[in-house]
């Protein structure tokens, strides 16, 4: 028989397939004839469902008829090889053609029925169907190619079944040669199966980890020979959990697990930690936030000898995750060459850890630390707190505890040196945020939020821009006065809620200056409008007319005082108005009147008896009635005044006028 590929391309144009002609040739018998039709048709037609029905079906017809009954069997296993590609490609919808070739394998190879009915039998009894098996096929071997993915879903399903807690090591060493075996069978890469029998092998290799049996298996070897190009896109794929985050997909789960592998290896092959970077830098592209591949990844970095960027790689990560103690405690053991930013990491991982419990051996870190450079006092109350949280909990003491106790000088009395660990904890969050500028702020409001009892903070910067947060976070701004100018520095990423991408703003650093308070907002020229000196506020109008609130009724502040101020606006709960601060009265009145609106108007007529008149200017623009006590004197009608003036808004956005400097003009 010739090659059953299909054909080079015949010299011979075809215009369409000849289906009816293969069939009919078939009816009579002529199959070798037919079957050089129906290659030349496949050749030129591979994606006609007609061709390639009627390529399937002689074929059918020759191994029923003649291959079967000879004895070299490499002219079936090709035709039967065939078939199966050719099945998903022919119109098959009430299986027919697929039974006729599971019978014709039945009839032809050895084993073929034991084969099917263990197959069948293993979704409901794994165990006994593999049983069945091995009592007449002793390895994959013994099975023609055609067989082996069948036997390898017998094989994966037992596996499933006995790989637990209670295997014996014989068992399990028994399963672990089953995994290999897997590899000697020919079964299509990538596909469903070979993927279970991956994460099959995971768990495997997990229960050998819980139970510390004494079998040789690695995972490394595993995944390496089962290769990562065959990863599917239902690999990548992360599954909800009922906490409301994900579960890992397959692909990181054994990425993880080869970590933890080489990580044990005290005598690592360089080769496999370079094939490990390769992986991880895979699945970085898939899960670029998780925290375990990131700082893996840096592990990795460095069993390689490569630590000129790790230090980068942990500020990077940390500019993201700045509330991840850990993240600091291990940029700490990176640190070698300055042991102040070294114990500044420490103390920070210290601050920033949520529980006691987390923390405990950074204590016995910065104990050491602090014995190096003669604090023992420092020393010993990082001892007793490590103690005292491993007492509690009914945990062991390290036994460097032991051996830095023993260190500490009799008599020390345990203290916490509060500016050694700020000047340290400033040096290392220095060198982490190098990289991003400082900002200018003012320290503009402080309270306890009713709710959940915690203090917080208003930050103003110069274009008015306000930012919250809370001072437990840095605790210098529960100290500083308001109207202090402080620099941070902070870093702003997208967040996602709901349809809209939001900014968010996280501050990483805060320092105090020594600029004047409120320095960093403009100066604004004012006049007093109204005093309480009983509720200790008073209303202050600018010269661009608004109005401010100014908290503060001081006694040199008296109504009509032309003021210096600075203010910004106000956003609260209640809404938005202007706050004043940092007011002081002008020492040149004319300079500061100079700022204000300025017209010649004429009396117009006079009230004496109620103490008003009224004004109109040249344009007729104004037109106002004013208090003679608001503009200190007591003009005659037709006079011409020099009138310093702005307007006021009130509470129902109406402006009204006011003057702020009243005099008598003469040309």
């Amino acid at each position: 028989m010739t090659n059953l590929q299909p054909l080079k391309q015949n010299q011979r144009p075809i215009s369409q397939p000849r289906t009816g002609e293969i069939f009919h040739l078939r009816s009579l018998g002529h199959l070798e004839e037919a079957l050089d039709i129906a290659k030349e048709d496949y050749e030129n037609f591979p994606n006609d469902k007609r061709v390639n029905s009627a390529y399937y079906w002689v074929l059918y017809s020759l191994c029923k008829d003649r291959y079967l009954d000879s004895t070299d069997t490499t002219t079936l296993v090709q035709s039967l090889n065939v078939m199966k590609q050719l099945l998903p490609q022919l119109y098959d919808q009430n299986g027919y053609a697929k039974r006729c070739y599971d019978l014709l394998c039945s009839r032809a190879l050895p084993h073929a029925t034991l084969i099917h009915n263990c197959n069948a039998a293993c979704k409901e009894h794994p165990v006994e169907a593999y049983t069945q098996l091995r009592s007449q096929v002793r390895s994959a071997q013994d099975l023609d190619p055609s067989l082996h993915t069948s036997y390898a879903w017998i094989l994966y399903r037992y596996l499933q079944a006995v790989n637990n807690s209670d295997m014996t090591r014989q068992e399990a060493q028994a399963n672990a040669s089953l995994y290999h075996e897997y590899f000697t069978l020919q079964v299509d890469r990538p596909s469903r199966l070979h993927s279970c029998m991956l994460r099959s092998a995971l768990r495997f290799k997990e229960n050998l980890n819980k139970e510390k049996y004494d079998v040789t298996f690695s995972i490394v070897a595993f995944l390496r020979e089962w290769d990562v190009d065959n990863f599917t896109e239902e690999d990548w794929q992360q599954t909800p959990n009922p906490k409301g985050g994900n579960y890992s997909s397959l692909a990181e789960k054994a990425a993880k697990a080869c970590y933890d592998e080489i990580k044990d290896n005290h005598h690592r092959d360089q080769a496999d930690v370079l094939w490990l970077k390769s992986i991880y830098k895979m699945v970085l592209q898939h899960v670029p936030d998780d925290d375990w591949l990131l700082r893996q990844s840096i592990g990795i970095d460095t069993w390689m000898g490569d630590t000129s960027q790790v230090i980068d790689r942990y500020k990077h990560l940390l500019l993201s995750k700045p509330d991840k103690f850990f993240l600091w405690n291990e940029l700490g053991d990176f640190i070698t060459n300055n042991e102040k930013i070294k114990a500044g990491l420490y103390v920070h991982a210290r601050n920033t850890g949520s529980k006691e419990e987390f923390v405990g051996k950074i204590h016995l870190k910065l104990a050491r630390l602090y014995l190096r450079h003669q604090s023992p006092a420092a020393s010993l109350a990082e001892l007793e707190a490590y103690s005292r949280c491993y007492t509690r909990n009914g945990w062991k003491l390290n036994d460097d505890y032991k051996q830095l106790r023993d260190q500490i000088p009799q008599g020390t009395v345990a203290a916490r040196d509060f500016a050694m660990e700020r000047r340290c904890e400033d040096a290392a969050l220095e060198m982490v945020y190098s990289d991003i500028e400082w900002k200018q702020r003012i320290l503009a409001e402080r309270w306890t939020s009713p709710g959940d009892k915690k203090e917080r903070c208003m930050l103003l910067a110069p274009d008015g821009t306000q930012e919250k947060t809370k001072t437990a976070r840095f605790p210098i701004l529960h100290e500083l006065k308001m109207g202090t100018v402080i620099e941070l520095k902070e870093i702003t990423q997208r967040r996602n809620d709901g349809n809209q991408s939001k900014p968010l703003s996280t501050i990483l650093l805060v320092r105090a200056t020594s600029l004047e308070p409120w320095s960093l907002l403009p100066a604004t020229t004012g006049v007093v409008t109204f005093s309480n000196t009983q509720k200790k506020f008073s209303l202050i109008n600018s010269t661009d007319s608004k109005r401010y609130f100014y908290p503060a009724a001081p006694s040199n502040l008296p109504k009509g005082t032309i003021v210096t101020m600075r203010a910004y606006k106000e956003t609260s709960d209640k809404g938005s108005g202007y706050k004043a601060v940092f007011v002081t009265p002008c020492s040149n009145r004319d300079q500061a009147l100079a700022q204000f609106r300025h017209c010649i108007a004429v009396v117009s007529w006079v009230d004496e008896e109620q103490g008003k008149f009224h004004i109109v200017d040249n344009d007729k623009k104004l037109n106002e009635t004013l208090r003679c006590c608001d503009a200190g004197l007591q003009p005659a009608m037709g006079q011409k005044l020099h009138i310093a003036y702005c307007y006021e808004t009130d509470k129902h956005g109406r402006c009204h006028f006011l003057p702020v400097d009243v005099k008598t003009y003469s040309d």
